[in-house]
């Protein structure tokens, strides 16, 4: 009886695991494999396309310095010790090749001819990374190339775009008074990957920040903030004026990055994280320059759009709509008011597939022949242009001799670096973060603990540094000393203002190696008060 027991609690167990088993599968096909319109993918299509449109448009004035055998190019592959892996053209093939590749961006952000135009764009776009990685190759670029290759395997085309205006077999926009169950359908497996590409590069960077101490201390970020680095910025340098606020975001970061690819997917918690991307995108343009990374995330955000999103926006777009009365300024815009105006009439029946391969075939040619037209025309371009003056009525440029003053000073050695050189800032205050002064403060009471900190410029040698209260008639009323070793970046003083401070006008004078660096005033109020033991 108990063996029979025994047997039977076994097979029980099987069952519950291949129940388990079988359930996970169908979950794991739902998530993958789930029939739903590419809206979502549509729209990060459009996104991510016209970003890199904008990038690679302004590096077309140098495509023949950056890209061709007339300037400099700079391979990854040779950095790496694989010599040149991609060949380099001549400064009029590649314009040619430059021009058609913004086309493709161009057809492929409009929807024509759009997984042809992907596939050229994407192409192009690896090649020219790869040919400069000094300046084209950059982390958005990589970002870009994976998201291009994923909406190059989906159906991105089918919504938003001019080959389904002209797949329409209706006179009427086939937007207009359709549900989202009447839009094309596909498989939802290329927006599941830019999810978890997004989400993977989060985790990646939140580890890298992990391993990176001086990110926690906020110094790495309050250095770029007061550079233009990437790009002007308009708040950089004020947020910088207050590290314990850049150490709290930086930890903010982190946490928001880990967790972005566990709760990032349904329910009130994708709201929360997404809302926090877009603030910490938008957050990084205004304090760090950054001007194509953002574009880019968001157009992976995009992908975060279901049927369900799409319903709540067409809902809250007609309520709107109807609120402000909008229809009556819409209304000149619709498809079929405007087909009637140009007497354009659209196709009723399905057509036959002889007839839809011959309409295909036709509109990959003029698609070619618009390539090869605006190779042309870039190759001719670039010509005209002539931006290194090689075909001058003066004749080709000519270097100029450099002066012998300016020469000198290169070829001179490196000055030595003044003490005052070394500080960035001098501080006084009351309370740390992170070892961040995050209370500054002039004014104290007798009793209070007051905070000197001096925070340094690395790189910089070990240092013997001198910190000195003197009172209103210039008499020395306390001193500490330290040494700031080569890897501090801030060497911290603590006063006590119960030892030997009256009541007052005080300052504090700052020495490094025997030389005054600064002097900071500060007040003290209040009764003296015994010295602690």
């Amino acid at each position: 009886m108990s063996q029979l027991s025994h047997d039977s609690a076994i097979v029980n167990s099987t069952r519950s695991i291949s129940e388990l088993l079988r359930q996970q599968k169908e979950q794991l096909n739902e998530f993958f494999f789930a029939k739903e319109s590419p809206i979502g993918v549509a729209l990060t299509r459009i996104v991510i396309c016209a970003t890199v449109f904008i990038v690679m448009l302004d590096r077309w004035k140098y495509v023949r310095e950056i890209y061709s055998t007339d300037g400099a190019p700079a391979q990854i592959s040779v950095n790496f010790g694989f010599g040149e892996l991609f060949p380099v053209f001549s400064g009029s093939v590649v314009a040619a090749l430059f021009a058609i590749m913004l086309f493709a961006l161009l057809t492929a952000m409009v929807g024509w001819k759009t997984r042809l135009s992907l596939i050229v764009a994407n192409l192009l776009f690896i090649y020219f990374c790869n040919i400069d990685y000094v300046t084209t190759l950059t982390k958005y670029s990589v970002i870009a190339t994976h998201i291009l290759l994923l909406l190059t395997l989906s159906r991105c085309g089918d919504v938003f775009s001019v080959d389904a205006w002209l797949k329409r077999t209706a006179p009427a926009n086939p937007w207009l008074g359709r549900t989202i169950e009447d839009l094309p359908q596909g498989y939802a497996w290329p927006r599941r990957c830019i999810q978890i590409m997004i989400g993977t590069v989060y985790f990646g960077a939140a580890i890298t920040k992990i391993h990176t101490p001086t990110f926690f201390s906020g110094d790495q970020l309050q250095w770029w903030m007061l550079t233009e680095l990437n790009y002007e910025h308009p708040v950089g340098a004020f947020i910088s004026m207050y590290p314990a606020v850049i150490v709290v975001m930086c930890y903010i970061a982190v946490i928001w990055e880990i967790m972005f690819i566990v709760l990032a997917w349904r329910g009130v918690p994708r709201m929360i994280f997404l809302t926090l991307g877009v603030i910490f995108h938008a957050a990084t343009f205004f304090t760090l320059g950054l001007l194509s990374f953002p574009p880019v995330c968001f157009a992976c955000y995009l992908a975060f759009m279901n049927d369900n999103d799409a319903r709540w926006l067409a809902s809250h777009g007609r309520w709107i709509m109807r609120k402000f009365h909008l229809r009556n300024w819409i209304a000149p815009l619709n498809a079929t008011a405007a087909i009637k105006a140009f007497s354009i009439q659209s196709p009723q029946v399905q057509t036959s597939p002889a007839t839809g391969y011959a309409r295909v075939v036709r509109q990959t040619g003029l698609w070619g022949a618009c390539c090869a037209c605006l190779a042309l025309m870039g190759v001719a371009t670039e010509y005209q242009v002539d931006r290194y003056g090689v075909r001058r009525p003066e004749g080709p440029m000519v270097l100029e001799p450099m002066d012998q003053a300016v020469a000198k000073k290169f070829l001179s050695p490196a000055p030595k670096f003044r003490e005052v050189d070394k500080f960035f800032a001098i501080d006084v205050g009351t309370l740390l973060v992170a070892d961040q002064l995050a209370i500054r403060k002039q004014y104290y009471q007798i009793g209070e603990t007051m905070i000197v900190q001096c925070q340094l410029l690395p790189p910089h040698e070990d240092m013997y540094l001198e910190c000195l209260i003197l009172n209103e008639e210039g008499q020395i009323e306390g001193v500490q000393e330290l040494v700031a070793t080569r890897e501090m970046n801030r060497a911290n003083f603590n006063w006590p203002l119960c030892e030997n401070v009256q009541s007052g006008r005080h300052q504090i004078v700052i020495r490094s190696a025997g030389q005054e660096i600064a002097r900071r005033t500060f007040f003290v109020n209040g009764e003296t008060c015994d010295v602690k033991k």
